[in-house]
């Protein structure tokens, strides 16, 4: 996913030329911010939902080794 990262860089630094390009460069960072910030509560709240769905498990010695 490099391409995709790249030309979100290359277009926000076209785009800092008028103040109406700078305010969309600003919404367009916080849209992917905001994006990051919920992938990453999932990925933690799925991290430790199976935390301790492992913990619950009967006999679980596979994790402990």
């Amino acid at each position: 996913d490099t391409e995709s990262t790249s030309d979100f860089t290359i277009s926000t630094t076209e785009q800092l030329t008028e103040t109406e390009d700078i305010k969309t460069t600003q919404s367009l960072i916080n849209e992917k911010l905001n994006k990051i910030g919920e992938t990453m509560t999932q990925f933690i709240e799925l991290f430790s939902n199976n935390l301790s769905d492992q913990n619950n498990l009967p006999n679980s010695t596979s994790f402990q080794q």
